[in-house]
């Protein structure tokens, strides 16, 4: 017994030093908290800085298309019917009097080019062309070529 008691004794850690041990173990354990906390802040304030830049872009944007749409208004009003006659007879035309036109013919004229369809697909890929056998040719017939001494 004397024994164990010395042995116990001699491993034993002074007092002064459990106290350390156990403030060290409380300081890093605030430490990791408010490493933890600093990151948790870090990372939300980068994403509430980002989403302001969004919402900023998104007003930006918004205000865009509301002059796009402006823009498209006038545009209309200025290529009415009614504005460009208008501007037409302050420029000096006059409505055209179907009886006061000559026509023209000239035979080399084909007219005004139309738009040009895509060529057929047998144009543009040779269909004569066919892969070899060997290409064609089923696993199931392979294997029976090997096995059944056919081909």
């Amino acid at each position: 017994m004397k024994a164990t008691r010395n042995l116990i004794q001699a491993y034993r850690q002074a007092p002064w030093r459990q106290q350390v041990q156990w403030a060290a173990m409380i300081l890093g354990a605030i430490f990791a908290v408010a490493l933890v906390a600093a990151i948790y802040l870090n990372v939300t304030g980068r994403a509430a800085t980002i989403g302001r830049i969004v919402q900023g872009l998104q007003n930006d944007r918004e205000d865009m298309e509301q002059r796009i749409e402006d823009l498209q208004t006038q545009l209309a009003d200025l290529t009415s019917v009614a504005t460009m006659r208008d501007r037409a007879e302050d420029l000096g035309f006059k409505p055209l009097d179907p009886s006061q036109v000559t026509y023209v013919f000239v035979p080399e004229y084909q007219g005004r080019a139309t738009a040009q369809l895509a060529p057929h697909s047998s144009q543009l890929f040779d269909t004569s062309r066919r892969l070899p056998a060997e290409y064609t040719t089923s696993l199931f017939e392979w294997f029976g070529g090997l096995f059944g001494g056919g081909n």
